[in-house]
């Protein structure tokens, strides 16, 4: 879960995204330095060029960013949901919900 927090951390305040990394991960008490030292390296670019790869041959097409698939499906949630509260969103999702999705 901490990886989820951490995403979800990082959608909400990603204008600087090197500062929103070292940020949450302060927040959230995850080391950041492997995560940014991968962004910068070549495997961080492999990783976005696969990654732009599978967006691009996602049917629907991807109408905007961020566009979250959840099962591999864009519409489990409506992306509006999953945009306001992405940990709501994998919460959803659960036939057996881990304590951290029950309110």
């Amino acid at each position: 879960m901490q990886q989820l927090k951490y995403v979800v951390c990082m959608i909400k305040d990603n204008t600087i995204p090197l500062e929103a990394g070292i940020k949450c991960g302060h927040e959230l008490d995850i080391d950041s330095t492997p995560i940014i030292d991968c962004a910068n390296n070549i495997k961080g670019s492999q990783l976005l060029k696969m990654y732009g790869e599978l967006t691009d041959a996602l049917s629907p097409s991807v109408q905007f960013i961020p566009t979250i698939e959840l099962n591999n499906s864009q519409n489990v949630v409506p992306q509006t949901f999953v945009l306001k509260d992405l940990f709501k969103s994998v919460c959803q999702i659960f036939k057996n919900k881990p304590k951290s999705c029950i309110d």
